[in-house]
């Protein structure tokens, strides 16, 4: 039979309501309940980080969770969800694949991610598609872009 031996500090670490002021934004907080943050609704179980200036920066969302209409992964460190100093969402690993802004997006999975450009969905802060592993063949600009391949667009929509 194993043993687990937990110390004080960091049962005190563990339980600090994501309410506690930010300090140097490098602290990370485990929410005790669904609480709302920059306009989203977070579950009980997710990490999150304040930047410096107070405003969500990343989470490890403790479910997977519907951020702006994107159902993005949680359940764990294996996907950080990214937010803009506006709080909009930054960065988001789907849960499913994804027409967004008519692009179809990969789901985010650890082989989807392992082997060629990152999966993770990346938004500019007006809520705008930045970038995405593609789930299908597409053309873009009279451009052939095959699935698995990552596009990348400038604030203009334009691809980079």
């Amino acid at each position: 039979m194993k043993r687990f031996a937990l110390s004080a500090a960091m049962i005190l670490v563990t339980l600090i309501p994501a309410t506690t002021p930010a300090g140097d934004g490098n602290e990370w907080r485990l929410l005790l309940n669904p609480e709302v943050m920059e306009g989203h609704r977070l579950p009980t179980g997710t990490r999150v980080r304040l930047d410096d200036a107070g405003n969500l920066d990343v989470c490890f969302l403790g479910l997977d969770t519907e951020l702006e209409g994107h159902l993005c992964r949680g359940q764990g460190h294996g996907y950080m969800t990214g937010f803009h100093p506006n709080g909009r969402l930054r960065l988001c690993w789907l849960k499913n694949p994804e027409l967004i802004q008519d692009i179809p997006c990969r789901k985010a999975t650890f082989f989807n991610d392992a082997f060629g450009p990152t999966v993770g969905v990346e938004f500019y802060p007006d809520g705008s598609l930045a970038g995405c592993k593609l789930d299908r063949d597409i053309t873009v600009e009279g451009r052939e872009i095959k699935r698995g391949e990552r596009v990348e667009f400038d604030r203009n929509r334009n691809l980079k």
